[in-house]
């Protein structure tokens, strides 16, 4: 009966050991998998490609870089917030145009520093922010409103930095051939602003097609046919303007 007892507490003891290890280390698992860079620091250096568009974008831009990490206490998802913008823009007076990160699930901004660096690099601004889940756009709105509240700000290095964010601000000085398509039922983009788009597209004599999916939110979902005629339009686009030899 001892010596059973012995090896009964023995065998616990050991199942105790396992059991703690296997505790911290899928924690330590589960931690490297939700904070992990999902791109390595040095991707635009490694990675190949045999395009010489391609490679030409993939090099990092001519602007030196910088990154803003602002606390965001009206909201625990959010977090904090991060900008990534050319040194350029505290100093300078240019305009930069602006890149918002909708977060994938699990994904916060952090976790893409080096892309955001590199479009910095490139003469954008790169904003996002820790929520965990996009959700319905609430949190990445919350984002540009406080990047947009901050280029209003009077003692903000970003006070009139910051572009336009409609995009029919930006037809009169870059005209480029155009394919858009827009969710009459949007409610992340009001659908009445892309008329602001078509507006100023056929007032600068762009070649464009413009899809209105009636039945469609934000995620253009609900009109089959019209996506299969936005999409054969896309391609008619790309065989014109950018053919592959």
């Amino acid at each position: 009966m001892h010596k059973f007892l012995k090896i009964l507490l023995i065998t616990v003891i050991v199942l105790a050991v396992i059991a703690l290890l296997a505790f911290f280390g899928l924690k330590k698992l589960w931690h490297n998998t939700t904070t992990a860079q999902m791109a390595p620091d040095n991707y635009t250096v490694d990675v190949k490609t045999g395009g010489e568009l391609e490679t030409k974008y993939l090099a990092s831009g001519t602007f030196e870089t910088k990154t803003l990490v602002a606390e965001y206490p009206d909201d625990t998802d959010i977090g904090k917030i991060t900008v990534w913008y050319p040194a350029e823009l505290e100093t300078g007076s240019g305009k930069y145009p602006v890149v918002l990160f909708v977060n994938g699930t699990g994904v916060g901004a952090s976790r893409y520093a080096p892309v955001f660096q590199h479009m910095a690099s490139w003469g954008f601004i790169a904003v996002g922010n820790e929520d965990p889940s996009s959700w319905e756009g609430k949190k990445a709105n919350a984002t540009l409103a406080w990047l947009l509240a901050e280029n209003e700000n009077k003692d903000g290095s970003y006070r009139e930095k910051v572009h336009p964010i409609a995009a029919a601000e930006w037809v009169e000085n870059n005209p480029i051939p155009t394919v858009v398509a827009y969710g009459a039922c949007d409610k992340v983009q009001p659908f009445l602003a892309s008329r602001r788009l078509e507006v100023a597209l056929k007032e600068n004599g762009v070649d464009y097609r413009y899809f209105v999916l009636e039945h469609s939110g934000h995620g253009l979902q609900n009109d089959s046919a019209v996506s299969r005629l936005w999409m054969e339009a896309v391609e008619e686009y790309l065989d014109k303007y950018m053919p592959v030899e």
